[in-house]
């Protein structure tokens, strides 16, 4: 199966072999890449395929049918990734909070990247299925992994338990008005771009399959192709 590595095909090694280390899956997963809900600072959640290059420096996202990267974030400017709804672009969407456990975000001094796994074949009015906060765990360890392996000094809240003080420190600088959490370029997902529709409620369809469309049909949510449940924290 091939995985879009840089926005490019690239082939992907299975990532079971009981002699692979923690920092070989870290890498796989985040270089590999996964498709998530992205939210921005209006309108409705869009999902985005999301990477890491392969130099692990720069974390990239784009349209599921597009093949350029619409947005990055250096890795050495994150400073928090954190697990649950604690940026002001989640705190908006009242309506979404049952779904902490699917969240995560990638906190820099002036943005956030703030995303949500959804990988459940079936309706759900409400909560967060095991294998979505399972998903949600490995990419954010992967991330802390990844932040400091640039920057030890990072994380000091990300390593703090859920639900802590430290959480408030973390993203105290940020606000709506200030967050620059959306697309270099522009495509209607934050960035000085406004979003269409409206915050979904109510019951959701999920679906464990990829986006559809040449450029994102090999896309998994939260995961890269051919991977499963084999990744491991």
């Amino acid at each position: 199966a091939a995985a879009l590595s840089g926005g490019q095909p690239s082939s992907v090694a299975h990532v079971h072999s009981p002699v692979v280390s923690s920092a070989e899956l870290y890498t796989q997963l985040l270089t590999h890449g996964g498709l998530f809900l992205k939210h921005g600072r209006s309108g409705a959640p869009h999902p985005r395929c999301v990477w890491v290059d392969d130099d692990l420096r720069t974390v990239r996202w784009r349209d599921p049918e597009a093949v350029k990267a619409a947005g990055e974030l250096s890795v050495t400017t994150i400073t928090h990734v954190l697990a649950g709804r604690h940026t002001p672009v989640f705190r908006r969407n009242k309506g979404r909070a049952d779904r902490d456990g699917a969240c995560l975000s990638l906190v820099a001094a002036d943005r956030s990247l703030d995303l949500e796994v959804e990988c459940v074949g079936e309706s759900l009015a409400a909560g967060v299925d095991p294998d979505e906060l399972q998903l949600r765990d490995q990419w954010v360890a992967a991330c802390r992994w990844l932040v400091e392996r640039f920057r030890p000094d990072a994380l000091p809240a990300a390593k703090a338990e859920e639900g802590a003080a430290d959480f408030d420190t973390a993203v105290g600088s940020l606000t709506l008005d200030s967050v620059a959490d959306g697309d270099a370029e522009g495509d209607g997902d934050g960035g000085g771009m406004t979003e269409t529709g409206s915050p979904e409620s109510g019951e959701r369809t999920r679906s464990r399959s990829g986006a559809s469309g040449a450029a994102g049909s090999d896309w998994q949510w939260g995961l890269y192709p051919d991977a499963g449940a084999k990744a491991a924290d």
